[in-house]
């Protein structure tokens, strides 16, 4: 089994086990805890009211009701002013308690704590790429190591995380329910979300979209790994070795396998975009009619400006992607490795 067929197989054990869940994920942090508390008091409260209003009522209807058609309504009694300050007092003081602990639960959320080691996010459709510039120390990496989507994200433990995000194309949402943290991800804007999971909470965590965003959005999440930070440095130099390796065939595998799969064969059969199998050199029809080599000059601008050129029969489906210099070369090498 291939590892991109492997991650869409553990994300659908995912969504079903998530699916079982009577009631909401463990959540991680403090932050997340105060959320729930407030869920839970709101529905606790809807429960005391539905039950206090709706049994009285059907008893009443049944105790009152009229006994024949010449019965008339009357009543012995004018009003309650304690019933009506009580029933109109009670609530406001309530609502205002909520208010109050909401309000303090989003600002805990949406407020990083000072420090926090920044990771860069472009959602794409439908995939997710993620940037690290510096360690758990703090010291600034040799250059930007990405992650896409297929492969998990280690994150250390013990250190505040704060995303900031942004699209290349549609409206995404960054979703990790187990932090409570929820963010929309808008194309020319940038938005930020925090999570930060203690030395005990290490584990693996699925980042959802939840803005739906075209044909694959079901299958547009990925995984978060908290690791300690010693496991986390290591991974990071280990991954810094592939983002900075200059143009190599295994570097173009790895963009393919991150970002291009989804829509690109590699065994002739048609996906959304064309196939990759025989590509290099081929000559291609293109919408309106004219042709076109498939060389290093139509590859670039279909990476940096995909809908420049449309191929005959294909949608105009494509965002533009954010690769640099030398990824652009090491796909040259793996479109022309692949025959």
């Amino acid at each position: 089994m291939d590892e991109t067929q492997k991650f869409f197989d553990d994300m659908t054990k995912m969504k079903v086990q998530a699916a079982n869940e009577w009631w909401t994920p463990d959540a991680v942090t403090q932050a997340a805890q105060t959320v729930d508390g407030v869920y839970n008091l709101i529905t606790i409260v809807c429960v005391i009211f539905f039950v206090g209003i709706i049994v009285p009522m059907f008893y009443f209807t049944w105790k009152y009701h009229r006994k024949s058609e010449e019965q008339v309504a009357v009543s012995q009694e004018d009003h309650s002013t304690f019933l009506e300050i009580l029933w109109s007092a009670g609530p406001m003081v309530l609502l205002f308690y909520l208010f109050f602990v909401g309000f303090r639960g989003f600002l805990d959320l949406r407020v990083e704590p000072e420090g926090a080691m920044e990771v860069g996010v472009r959602a794409y459709q439908w995939g997710w790429e993620f940037q690290y510039s510096e360690d758990f120390e703090g010291n600034p990496t040799k250059c930007t190591t990405k992650v896409n989507f297929n492969e998990p994200l280690y994150l250390p433990t013990q250190r505040p995380v704060k995303f900031i995000m942004t699209s290349s194309d549609v409206l995404h949402s960054f979703y990790l329910p187990s932090f409570r943290q929820k963010g929309d991800v808008i194309p020319g804007r940038y938005n930020t979300v925090w999570v930060e999971a203690p030395a005990d909470k290490a584990d693996d965590y699925t980042l959802f979209c939840t803005e739906y965003c075209g044909r694959s959005h079901s299958q547009m999440a990925a995984t978060l790994r908290f690791v300690d930070p010693p496991e986390f440095n290591k991974w990071l130099k280990e991954k810094q070795k592939t983002s900075c390796g200059g143009v190599s065939l295994k570097r173009g595998k790895q963009i393919y396998d991150g970002v291009c799969k989804t829509c690109h064969s590699l065994d002739g059969s048609k996906g959304t975009g064309p196939t990759f199998k025989g590509l290099w050199a081929k000559e291609e029809t293109l919408e309106d009619g004219s042709k076109v080599t498939v060389d290093e000059t139509y590859v670039q601008e279909s990476i940096l400006k995909p809908n420049a050129k449309i191929v005959k029969g294909y949608p105009a489906a494509m965002p533009a992607q954010e690769l640099d210099e030398d990824e652009i070369k090491s796909m040259f090498k793996f479109l022309q490795s692949v025959k």
